[in-house]
């Protein structure tokens, strides 16, 4: 089915899901799909976001690795370089933000939307990572012969 999966597709997919991931938070967090006065904030924490984070796992080589054969440590540096990308956003944003002022969101910003980012751009890696995994096993079982060796001894 997916013979070659190019991390351009991973930074689309970034670009497209970083965004849907700030509003996200504001809906879970306001229990609303209308997020009223916090859609200025929405917008510019939405803005930072799909430009910081993609930079940072630019500079920090995520886009470099070869996900279909990722290890632990692979995403263990992706969380990091997502963690330091979530912690600029929040800093940059409430500098903005009070600078222009523009109403806080709460307090749980970072926590909460650090967690579903994780799981938005984590997970696709790791899913294409066992498929490939799942993939190749049962390749390699069904062209297998089952041999019994006897003697030797």
């Amino acid at each position: 089915m997916i013979k070659t999966f190019r991390n351009r597709y991973f930074l689309i997919l970034d670009l497209l899901v970083l965004p849907l991931v700030v509003y996200l938070y504001f809906i879970l967090r306001l229990e609303d799909t209308d997020i009223g006065q916090y859609a200025p904030a929405c917008l510019l924490l939405s803005a930072l976001s799909i430009t910081v984070i993609p930079l940072l796992f630019f500079l920090s080589g995520i886009y470099a690795r070869y996900w279909p054969f990722a290890s632990g440590d692979d995403l263990l540096a992706h969380a990091i370089a997502l963690t330091g990308g979530v912690g600029l956003v929040c800093i940059l944003g409430w500098i903005i933000m009070i600078l222009v002022a523009i109403p806080l969101p709460p307090r749980s910003f970072p926590v909460v939307y650090g967690l579903l980012a994780l799981l938005a751009t984590s997970g696709p890696r790791a899913l294409l990572r066992i498929y490939t995994s799942r993939r190749s096993r049962s390749a390699h079982s069904a062209a297998s012969i089952h041999v019994l060796i006897m003697g030797a001894g």
